[in-house]
Protein backbone atom coordinates (compact mmCIF):
# COMPACT_ATOMS: atom_id res chain seq x y z
CA UNK A 1 0.00 0.00 0.00
CA UNK A 2 1.62 3.28 -0.95
CA UNK A 3 2.17 6.05 1.95
CA UNK A 4 -0.78 8.74 0.85
CA UNK A 5 1.30 11.45 2.94
CA UNK A 6 1.68 14.27 1.41
CA UNK A 7 5.62 15.48 0.72
CA UNK A 8 7.22 17.80 3.21
CA UNK A 9 7.29 21.55 2.07
CA UNK A 10 10.91 22.85 3.06
CA UNK A 11 10.60 26.47 4.72
CA UNK A 12 12.57 28.82 3.19
CA UNK A 13 15.23 30.09 6.20
CA UNK A 14 15.81 33.82 6.93
CA UNK A 15 18.71 35.00 8.90
CA UNK A 16 17.28 38.33 10.54
CA UNK A 17 19.74 40.30 11.99
CA UNK A 18 19.33 42.81 14.50
CA UNK A 19 16.46 40.50 15.92
CA UNK A 20 16.97 42.80 19.25
CA UNK A 21 15.83 45.38 18.03
CA UNK A 22 11.86 46.87 17.51
CA UNK A 23 11.78 46.23 13.84
CA UNK A 24 13.58 43.07 14.21
CA UNK A 25 11.41 41.73 17.26
CA UNK A 26 8.93 42.12 15.14
CA UNK A 27 10.12 40.29 12.03
CA UNK A 28 11.00 37.10 14.09
CA UNK A 29 7.19 36.67 15.25
CA UNK A 30 5.94 38.02 11.86
CA UNK A 31 8.12 35.76 9.31
CA UNK A 32 7.03 32.13 11.12
CA UNK A 33 5.07 29.59 10.09
CA UNK A 34 5.64 30.75 6.66
CA UNK A 35 9.90 30.96 6.92
CA UNK A 36 12.12 29.88 9.77
CA UNK A 37 13.41 33.16 10.91
CA UNK A 38 16.74 32.77 12.49
CA UNK A 39 17.82 35.78 14.25
CA UNK A 40 20.96 36.85 15.46
CA UNK A 41 21.73 39.85 17.95
CA UNK A 42 24.60 41.78 17.69
CA UNK A 43 26.65 40.05 20.53
CA UNK A 44 26.12 37.24 18.07
CA UNK A 45 27.38 39.25 14.85
CA UNK A 46 29.35 42.55 14.38
CA UNK A 47 28.15 43.12 11.09
CA UNK A 48 31.28 45.91 10.63
CA UNK A 49 33.71 42.62 10.97
CA UNK A 50 33.87 41.22 7.61
CA UNK A 51 35.14 37.53 8.15
CA UNK A 52 32.59 37.30 10.90
CA UNK A 53 29.62 37.81 8.68
CA UNK A 54 30.66 35.32 6.13
CA UNK A 55 31.40 33.27 8.67
CA UNK A 56 27.94 33.29 9.94
CA UNK A 57 26.48 33.60 6.94
CA UNK A 58 27.88 30.83 5.30
CA UNK A 59 27.28 28.77 9.23
CA UNK A 60 23.75 29.50 9.41
CA UNK A 61 23.37 28.86 4.89
CA UNK A 62 19.94 30.59 5.29
CA UNK A 63 17.93 31.01 2.14
CA UNK A 64 17.57 34.74 2.64
CA UNK A 65 19.21 37.15 4.45
CA UNK A 66 17.04 40.47 6.60
CA UNK A 67 19.38 43.01 7.59
CA UNK A 68 17.24 45.23 10.42
CA UNK A 69 20.53 46.26 12.24
CA UNK A 70 21.40 49.81 12.07
CA UNK A 71 22.82 52.91 14.36
CA UNK A 72 19.88 54.90 14.24
CA UNK A 73 20.60 57.74 16.91
CA UNK A 74 20.89 60.36 14.78
CA UNK A 75 22.08 63.70 16.83
CA UNK A 76 24.77 61.11 18.41
CA UNK A 77 25.89 60.11 14.39
CA UNK A 78 26.60 63.10 14.17
CA UNK A 79 29.39 63.39 16.59
CA UNK A 80 30.36 59.77 15.63
CA UNK A 81 30.49 59.76 11.83
CA UNK A 82 32.87 56.41 11.75
CA UNK A 83 30.33 55.03 14.17
CA UNK A 84 27.56 55.43 11.47
CA UNK A 85 29.09 54.53 8.28
CA UNK A 86 30.72 51.38 9.90
CA UNK A 87 27.00 50.21 11.11
CA UNK A 88 25.18 51.71 8.62
CA UNK A 89 27.11 51.42 5.49
CA UNK A 90 30.08 48.95 5.75
CA UNK A 91 28.19 46.24 7.82
CA UNK A 92 25.30 45.96 5.03
CA UNK A 93 27.97 45.52 2.44
CA UNK A 94 29.55 42.77 4.08
CA UNK A 95 26.14 41.00 4.58
CA UNK A 96 25.36 41.88 0.94
CA UNK A 97 28.39 40.20 -0.39
CA UNK A 98 28.44 37.18 2.25
CA UNK A 99 25.06 36.16 0.61
CA UNK A 100 26.15 36.58 -2.99
CA UNK A 101 28.69 34.07 -2.05
CA UNK A 102 26.46 31.80 -1.11
CA UNK A 103 24.14 32.68 -3.59
CA UNK A 104 21.01 34.10 -1.77
CA UNK A 105 19.53 37.33 -1.95
CA UNK A 106 19.55 40.26 0.85
CA UNK A 107 16.57 42.55 1.92
CA UNK A 108 17.77 45.79 3.78
CA UNK A 109 15.87 48.04 5.61
CA UNK A 110 16.51 51.98 5.11
CA UNK A 111 15.36 55.19 5.72
CA UNK A 112 13.13 58.49 5.11
CA UNK A 113 16.39 60.46 5.65
CA UNK A 114 18.12 60.04 2.46
CA UNK A 115 15.64 62.59 0.84
CA UNK A 116 15.92 66.20 1.74
CA UNK A 117 12.23 66.61 2.40
CA UNK A 118 11.67 69.67 0.33
CA UNK A 119 9.02 67.73 -1.75
CA UNK A 120 5.80 68.30 -0.37
CA UNK A 121 3.93 65.54 -2.59
CA UNK A 122 5.82 62.73 -0.83
CA UNK A 123 9.39 60.79 -2.27
CA UNK A 124 8.52 57.87 -4.74
CA UNK A 125 10.41 54.91 -4.93
CA UNK A 126 13.04 56.61 -8.06
CA UNK A 127 12.87 59.88 -6.39
CA UNK A 128 16.47 61.54 -6.56
CA UNK A 129 18.54 61.14 -2.84
CA UNK A 130 20.10 63.67 -1.04
CA UNK A 131 20.47 63.48 2.79
CA UNK A 132 20.97 66.51 4.90
CA UNK A 133 22.66 64.46 7.72
CA UNK A 134 25.50 61.89 9.11
CA UNK A 135 22.55 59.54 9.94
CA UNK A 136 20.89 60.02 6.46
CA UNK A 137 24.13 59.92 4.22
CA UNK A 138 25.43 56.76 6.32
CA UNK A 139 22.17 54.74 5.16
CA UNK A 140 22.64 56.56 1.89
CA UNK A 141 26.15 54.91 1.50
CA UNK A 142 24.41 51.67 2.96
CA UNK A 143 21.75 51.62 0.21
CA UNK A 144 24.79 52.32 -2.92
CA UNK A 145 27.08 49.65 -1.10
CA UNK A 146 23.90 46.47 -0.81
CA UNK A 147 23.59 47.56 -4.55
CA UNK A 148 27.01 46.79 -5.52
CA UNK A 149 27.51 43.61 -3.15
CA UNK A 150 24.66 41.74 -4.11
CA UNK A 151 22.55 42.77 -7.53
CA UNK A 152 19.69 39.92 -5.93
CA UNK A 153 18.57 42.62 -3.54
CA UNK A 154 15.24 44.28 -1.94
CA UNK A 155 16.03 48.04 -0.20
CA UNK A 156 12.83 48.56 2.13
CA UNK A 157 12.93 52.32 2.71
CA UNK A 158 10.57 52.93 5.90
CA UNK A 159 10.53 55.77 8.71
CA UNK A 160 9.41 56.94 12.27
CA UNK A 161 9.36 53.17 13.63
CA UNK A 162 7.28 52.58 17.10
CA UNK A 163 7.18 49.08 18.31
CA UNK A 164 6.48 46.91 21.48
CA UNK A 165 9.93 45.94 21.66
CA UNK A 166 12.88 48.86 22.26
CA UNK A 167 15.65 46.55 23.51
CA UNK A 168 17.68 47.52 21.13
CA UNK A 169 19.26 51.23 19.48
CA UNK A 170 17.65 53.97 21.38
CA UNK A 171 16.15 51.76 24.27
CA UNK A 172 12.49 54.26 23.41
CA UNK A 173 10.56 55.34 20.81
CA UNK A 174 8.69 58.54 20.16
CA UNK A 175 5.41 56.92 21.39
CA UNK A 176 7.43 55.42 24.74
CA UNK A 177 9.09 59.07 25.14
CA UNK A 178 5.96 61.02 24.76
CA UNK A 179 4.19 58.89 27.61
CA UNK A 180 7.19 59.06 30.09
CA UNK A 181 6.99 63.06 29.65
CA UNK A 182 3.77 63.19 29.93
CA UNK A 183 3.89 61.32 33.06
CA UNK A 184 6.55 63.69 34.64
CA UNK A 185 3.73 66.45 34.35
CA UNK A 186 4.27 70.06 32.72
CA UNK A 187 4.48 71.31 29.22
CA UNK A 188 5.51 68.92 26.14
CA UNK A 189 6.84 70.64 23.57
CA UNK A 190 7.04 68.88 20.02
CA UNK A 191 8.05 69.94 16.66
CA UNK A 192 5.31 70.79 14.36
CA UNK A 193 6.91 71.96 10.91
CA UNK A 194 8.71 67.99 10.28
CA UNK A 195 6.38 65.95 8.53
CA UNK A 196 6.53 62.47 8.57
CA UNK A 197 5.22 58.74 8.45
CA UNK A 198 4.55 57.13 11.72
CA UNK A 199 5.11 53.56 10.83
CA UNK A 200 4.45 50.85 13.64
CA UNK A 201 6.86 48.06 13.11
CA UNK A 202 4.51 44.76 13.64
CA UNK A 203 2.56 46.25 10.26
CA UNK A 204 6.41 46.81 8.64
CA UNK A 205 7.37 43.27 9.33
CA UNK A 206 3.57 41.96 8.31
CA UNK A 207 4.52 44.21 4.74
CA UNK A 208 7.98 42.87 4.45
CA UNK A 209 6.83 39.18 5.13
CA UNK A 210 4.25 39.54 2.40
CA UNK A 211 7.23 40.86 -0.20
CA UNK A 212 9.40 38.21 0.42
CA UNK A 213 6.31 35.54 0.29
CA UNK A 214 5.40 36.85 -2.94
CA UNK A 215 8.28 36.73 -4.57
CA UNK A 216 8.35 40.76 -5.57
CA UNK A 217 11.05 41.57 -8.20
CA UNK A 218 14.19 43.12 -6.41
CA UNK A 219 14.50 46.75 -6.44
CA UNK A 220 13.67 49.85 -4.11
CA UNK A 221 10.42 49.74 -2.03
CA UNK A 222 8.65 52.20 0.41
CA UNK A 223 6.74 50.74 3.06
CA UNK A 224 5.40 52.99 5.75
CA UNK A 225 2.07 53.13 7.20
CA UNK A 226 -0.47 55.11 5.41
CA UNK A 227 -0.63 58.86 5.92
CA UNK A 228 1.54 61.79 7.18
CA UNK A 229 1.53 63.91 10.20
CA UNK A 230 3.59 66.47 11.68
CA UNK A 231 5.48 65.08 15.10
CA UNK A 232 3.24 67.35 17.31
CA UNK A 233 0.02 66.09 15.42
CA UNK A 234 1.90 62.47 16.19
CA UNK A 235 2.24 63.65 19.50
CA UNK A 236 -1.41 64.68 20.16
CA UNK A 237 -2.87 61.61 19.24
CA UNK A 238 -1.04 59.77 21.38
CA UNK A 239 -2.21 61.57 23.95
CA UNK A 240 -5.64 61.66 22.28
CA UNK A 241 -5.92 57.92 22.49
CA UNK A 242 -3.82 57.43 26.18
CA UNK A 243 -6.69 59.79 27.23
CA UNK A 244 -3.95 61.76 28.56
CA UNK A 245 -4.64 65.21 29.48
CA UNK A 246 -1.06 66.74 28.74
CA UNK A 247 -0.03 70.37 28.13
CA UNK A 248 1.28 70.18 24.30
CA UNK A 249 2.63 73.40 22.20
CA UNK A 250 4.18 73.12 19.12
CA UNK A 251 7.61 74.51 18.44
CA UNK A 252 10.17 75.02 15.53
CA UNK A 253 12.97 72.53 14.59
CA UNK A 254 15.03 75.65 15.25
CA UNK A 255 13.76 76.10 18.71
CA UNK A 256 13.94 72.44 19.39
CA UNK A 257 17.52 72.49 20.12
CA UNK A 258 18.88 69.65 17.52
CA UNK A 259 22.05 69.88 16.58
CA UNK A 260 21.88 69.00 12.72
CA UNK A 261 19.68 69.71 9.59
CA UNK A 262 16.78 67.39 9.64
CA UNK A 263 14.25 66.63 6.40
CA UNK A 264 10.88 68.71 6.91
CA UNK A 265 8.62 66.66 4.66
CA UNK A 266 10.44 63.37 4.54
CA UNK A 267 7.24 61.27 3.62
CA UNK A 268 7.64 58.64 1.46
CA UNK A 269 4.92 56.96 -1.13
CA UNK A 270 4.36 53.29 -0.99
CA UNK A 271 4.32 53.28 -5.11
CA UNK A 272 5.69 50.63 -6.12
CA UNK A 273 4.47 47.89 -3.53
CA UNK A 274 0.51 49.23 -3.50
CA UNK A 275 0.92 48.38 -6.93
CA UNK A 276 1.93 44.86 -6.16
CA UNK A 277 -1.12 44.40 -3.71
CA UNK A 278 0.87 45.56 -0.41
CA UNK A 279 0.20 47.85 2.28
CA UNK A 280 -0.39 49.21 5.35
CA UNK A 281 -3.04 50.69 7.41
CA UNK A 282 -3.36 54.23 8.17
CA UNK A 283 -0.79 55.34 10.89
CA UNK A 284 -3.93 56.07 13.48
CA UNK A 285 -5.29 52.51 13.25
CA UNK A 286 -1.46 51.36 14.05
CA UNK A 287 -0.81 53.83 16.88
CA UNK A 288 -4.23 52.59 18.18
CA UNK A 289 -2.79 48.70 18.13
CA UNK A 290 0.59 50.03 19.42
CA UNK A 291 -0.81 51.19 22.74
CA UNK A 292 -3.15 48.54 22.99
CA UNK A 293 -0.08 45.57 22.84
CA UNK A 294 2.07 48.42 24.71
CA UNK A 295 -0.55 48.19 27.90
CA UNK A 296 -1.50 44.76 27.85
Amino acid sequence: MKNSAKPSITKPRVLVVGRDGQLGHDLMRALSPAFVALGVDHAGLDITDRKATEKKVEEVKPDIVLNAAAYNKVEEAGRDPSRAYLVNALGPYHLAVAARAIGVPVLHVSTDYVFPGTKKSGYKEGDETHPLNVYGASKEAGERLVRIGNPDHWIVRTSALFGIHAGGGKGYNFVTKMLSLAKEGGEVRVVADQFTAPTYTRDLADGIRELLAKEVPYGTYHLVNEGSATWHDFAREIFRRSGLRTKLTKTTTADSGTTIDRPKRSILKNKKLKALGIGLPPWEDALGRYLTELHR
